[in-house]
């Protein structure tokens, strides 16, 4: 996986294989554990990014995250995880009962 955020978007690469993957699986039961996996770090690192420059307005995709922060009312000072888990609304907790139900059914 590589991640671009030099331009106005945040832009995940995956490996063909990968990607074939993740697009089998995006609508499937286990769309919050990809969501965890793929989404929660790159967004964790934007964050952090984000934090290292607070005032800017470029690229874009700061803009967005910064209104998504303020729409939340959230500082972008608080922790990149607990931001990161508001923002996805809580994709750690929904992935793991997604397994959980996997893990339940006979």
């Amino acid at each position: 996986m590589e991640v671009r955020s030099d331009k106005h978007k945040i832009l995940i690469v995956l490996s063909k294989r990968d990607f074939e993957n993740y697009w089998r699986l995006r609508h499937s039961s286990l769309a919050p554990t990809l969501t965890t996996t793929i989404v929660l770090p790159v967004l964790m690192e934007a964050l952090t990014e984000l934090r290292s420059d607070p005032e800017a307005e470029n690229p874009r995709w700061k803009r967005i995250l910064i209104e998504k922060l303020k729409t939340l009312n959230l500082s972008v000072e608080h922790d990149s995880l607990y931001l990161s888990q508001r923002i996805l609304e809580l994709p750690i907790r929904r992935a793991l009962q997604s397994a959980r139900e996997i893990d339940d059914q006979p």
